[in-house]
């Protein structure tokens, strides 16, 4: 079974902040499929068990984003529940584009890569605190 080989990108053009200078990539020849890191080919997976690798790399998806996903938009994007889309709001509330996790947008859907959403602000009403929920005996009177 010979084959011209074909090769498929691993990473999203925008999954990096900044281009990370490899050709990573991934190779279909001759029933098989070969990976390329960093200058290295090695056999990845035969096609016959290219539906249990898919299923494998759904449930790490699923380990790795949360169980549910939603779909975005007409381009029907794909995104891990309580990710949220790159924007000047994101960034606003503090997000840090360069230092957080990425997954990529769909091309044409509008959207570059989205993050995981940041932790929801507790808002304390003005003339009130918060206290624990337990009492502590710091700054209780002994009674010896």
């Amino acid at each position: 079974m010979s084959q011209v080989p074909q090769f498929f990108a691993i990473d999203a053009q925008d999954a990096y902040p900044e281009q990370v200078g490899t050709n990573d990539r991934i190779e279909l020849a001759n029933g098989a499929l070969y990976v390329h890191l960093n200058g290295s080919r090695a056999k990845l997976i035969g096609l016959q068990s290219l539906d249990f690798l898919i299923s494998q790399l759904e449930a790490i998806r699923t380990q790795a984003f949360g169980a549910k996903t939603t779909e975005q938009g007409t381009a029907n994007q794909v995104v891990a529940v309580n990710w949220v889309a790159c924007s000047p709001a994101w960034l606003n509330e503090g997000g840090d584009c360069a230092g957080a996790p990425r997954l990529a947008g769909n091309p044409g859907s509008g959207i570059s890569h989205f993050h995981p959403a940041l932790p929801q602000q507790l808002v304390v009403p003005e003339g009130w605190k918060l206290v624990q929920i337990l009492p502590t005996n710091s700054g209780a009177a002994s009674h010896e």
